[in-house]
């Protein structure tokens, strides 16, 4: 399956093309997320709907391999994540009690 079908088949639904894009995007998900509390199907929903906005767009260039994309996009994605997660956890910890 070349490139550009899969990136018709992953904005059409079609079911072959969005299981191999959301292995790729598993294969990050299972080395990386040994974070404390982020789950695996949030990462997952942001990274497709990046996914679709950037495939909807024309941003992909069809010269770039889609597999290692898709997997920088997770990865990238993952790594916001955990930023934001540590943020929000360090902001309750200043939170004084009462």
């Amino acid at each position: 399956m070349t490139d550009e079908r899969i990136i018709k088949g992953f904005l059409s639904g079609e079911r072959d093309a969005y299981h191999l894009v959301e292995k790729w995007i598993g294969e990050v998900i299972s080395r990386k997320l040994w974070v404390e509390d982020i789950s695996s199907e949030d990462i997952l929903a942001d990274v497709r709907l990046k996914l679709l906005l950037i495939f909807k767009q024309d941003s992909f260039s069809l010269s770039s391999n889609l597999k290692a994309f898709v997997q920088t996009v997770t990865r990238n994605t993952l790594i916001d994540c955990i930023r934001s997660y540590k943020r929000a956890k360090l902001r309750f910890k200043a939170i004084p009690e009462e």
